[in-house]
């Protein structure tokens, strides 16, 4: 007999899942709550039918597509990318909505199948957000900078180990010293982390290279309302450059790039 009471599903998916997944009853059957989170933070909540005999409809009602909607993710990308995920994740598509019929055994699959669906769509959101806002940073530092008399390069290639590797801002402390840094912006967790893996690679793959001491890099962070940085971006980043500092500390960035300036 197929079970459709709350708590017999919860047993079954905790078996397939362990504790992260909940699950209760909804206007179109049960609602399972993932431990996946949207870009803000609400958790993605995927919706569960059953359709007869050992079948089981797992859909996301939509929900990816009104969330990209809502944040301001043009209708040609949210559609470009729906449609490229659907494919890759064995998905049905029918309007706005993404589905996939799967037995009772296989629930577990379905659920994580659509779940990566909406976070592959959400990830348009992070990397909206996370340009945005990297380019306001970029503004501002130059302003900083000009403000200062520095001269300075934008988006500089510096030879690595691998291939040449592009950091933000080269700028002339001296007539012959130049300071290469990075910028990282953190309104996201996801984005930041993934940034700050980046610029931990690059400036390792450059040291390789041994053309350029180590102490001529640095990492700026902006972070939302001058709050403190994660601490796992602020240890990556800490752990290989020998500079790290954030942007909303006015004494630290002026002894960092305009020191004799100042």
């Amino acid at each position: 007999m197929i079970s459709t009471h709350p708590n017999e599903l919860a047993s079954i998916l905790t078996t397939q899942f362990g504790q992260a997944f909940h699950i209760e009853p909804s206007t179109f059957g049960f609602d399972v709550r993932t431990p996946f989170l949207y870009p803000d933070n609400s958790p993605v909540v995927v919706s569960i039918e059953h359709t007869g005999g050992d079948v089981w409809r797992v859909s996301d009602h939509g929900q990816a597509s009104e969330f990209a909607f809502l944040s301001g993710i043009s209708d040609l990308a949210a559609n470009s990318r729906a449609e490229l995920s659907a494919r890759r994740f064995r998905l049905d598509r029918h309007n706005d909505a993404v589905s996939c019929n799967v037995h009772l055994s296989d629930l577990a699959d379905g659920i994580l199948r659509v779940s990566m669906f909406i976070l592959d769509v959400a990830y348009l959101i992070y990397r909206r957000v996370q340009s945005s806002s990297k380019k306001e940073l970029q503004i501002e530092v130059q302003s900083f900078l000009l403000e200062h008399n520095r001269r300075f390069r934008r988006d500089i290639e510096l030879q690595g180990q691998s291939r040449n590797r592009k950091v933000d801002f080269q700028v002339d402390i001296t007539r012959h010293e130049q300071l290469n840094f990075w910028l990282l912006d953190a309104s996201t967790t996801q984005g930041a982390t993934q940034q700050a893996d980046h610029i931990a690679f690059s400036f390792v793959d450059i040291q390789r290279a041994g053309l350029i001491p180590a102490s001529k890099f640095a990492a700026l962070i902006r972070t939302p309302d001058g709050l403190a940085p994660e601490e796992e971006i602020v240890r990556t980043l800490t752990t290989y450059l020998p500079r790290v500092v954030q942007w909303e500390d006015i004494p630290a960035r002026t002894a960092l790039l305009a020191a004799d300036a100042a």
